[in-house]
């Protein structure tokens, strides 16, 4: 089945930059915006491009780890994909794969480069 992309919870998060090493979640203070700012599609439709978001602490040094967060529906099966650098046409899966038990799914990636790159997919 073909993986397509959804909106995702709160800030619309399709994908975020969490950059550090070694920081928790816990110590987030700041989420700004990186780009991807002000677009529109249908409803259901993927977005033309993904909004990128950074997470800081209260210093504003970004931080590793933090949990992706999307609005879900329960019993749809969801896919996190992450790359270390825009440019790269690979995206990669951080598994496993997660079927959602409510309306709000997460998921966390303890890094270990410099920033990373996420996106949430729709499986089925």
């Amino acid at each position: 089945m073909n993986a397509r992309k959804i909106a995702v919870l709160s800030a619309g998060l399709i994908a975020a930059s969490a950059c550090g090493s070694g920081q928790t979640a816990a110590k987030a203070s700041a989420v700004s915006l990186v780009s991807g700012n002000g677009q529109t599609a249908k409803a259901g439709a993927p977005l033309p491009a993904s909004l990128v978001v950074k997470v800081t602490d209260s210093s504003g040094a970004p931080i590793a780890g933090f949990p992706i967060a999307w609005s879900s529906t329960s019993g749809a099966v969801y896919r996190v994909q992450y790359k270390d650098n825009l440019t790269n046409s690979v995206w990669n899966a951080l598994t496993p794969d997660l079927t959602a038990t409510g309306s709000l799914t997460s998921k966390s990636d303890p890094i270990g480069s410099a920033q990373r790159f996420y996106r949430v997919l729709l499986v089925q």
